[in-house]
């Protein structure tokens, strides 16, 4: 039994609308999964700073920062292009770090 909602960061350029879109994939796929989640938005600049309070960050553009949890690129949500093997990336990730809680 999940103890509480992994606590998720979706970070784009200017935080709303590429955010959103990717954010919408992310809900299918844990929704899916049996997951629960609870998704924050918010610019790459914002990933430093709120990244501490966060499970997961999920940028749709290359991050290359040091954090204290785990990245995952998840461009493909938007391109839909191989998004199959990033899917499947987020439901192994979202699950180990669940399994730790």
């Amino acid at each position: 039994m999940q103890k509480r909602a992994l606590k998720i960061l979706v970070a784009c350029a200017s935080g709303i609308a590429t955010s959103t879109l990717a954010a919408a994939v992310v809900q299918e796929v844990l929704d899916e999964a049996g997951i629960k989640y609870d998704i924050t938005k918010g610019t790459m600049l914002d990933v430093s700073s709120r990244a501490p309070g966060m499970d997961l960050v999920l940028t749709t553009g290359k991050y290359s920062e040091e954090t204290p949890v785990p990245v995952l690129s998840i461009t493909s949500f938007i391109t839909g292009i191989n998004d199959g093997p990033v899917k499947k990336k987020l439901v192994e990730m979202a699950g180990e770090i669940v399994a730790a809680m």
